[in-house]
């Protein structure tokens, strides 16, 4: 790690694991009004502690928030997985995704 950069480590409680694959992203929301769409960082391997890294971004208030308040075992949500979407077959006939978003609450480790 940089000083430009955090490494945030959120740790799933033991019954609520966070199943995604390697390059999603998620939300994150701190308090209310904070959110910062993020890749995970960490190895799929371990659903219970995952891994992001965030920037320093002076003026973004997620990032600001992370670098100078942020405190051990404050509660960080997760918004699950994001992904792209992409379909292999080729076809003329109109295509439709749906996408189901769950908010589960974590806490940092």
């Amino acid at each position: 790690m940089t000083p430009d950069m955090a490494l945030l480590h959120l740790q799933t409680p033991r019954s609520n694991r966070l199943r995604f694959l390697a390059g999603q992203s998620v939300n994150l929301i701190l308090g209310k009004s904070l959110h910062a769409v993020l890749p995970i960082a960490s190895c799929p391997c371990d659903d219970r502690n995952i891994l992001f890294h965030v920037h320093r971004m002076p003026g973004n208030l997620f990032s600001d928030y992370v670098f100078n308040r942020l405190k051990n075992h404050e509660v960080v949500e997760i918004e699950g997985r994001r992904a792209n979407l992409s379909c292999r077959k080729k076809t003329t006939r109109p295509l439709f995704f749906f996408a189901l978003t769950l908010a589960l609450r974590r806490s940092k480790a």
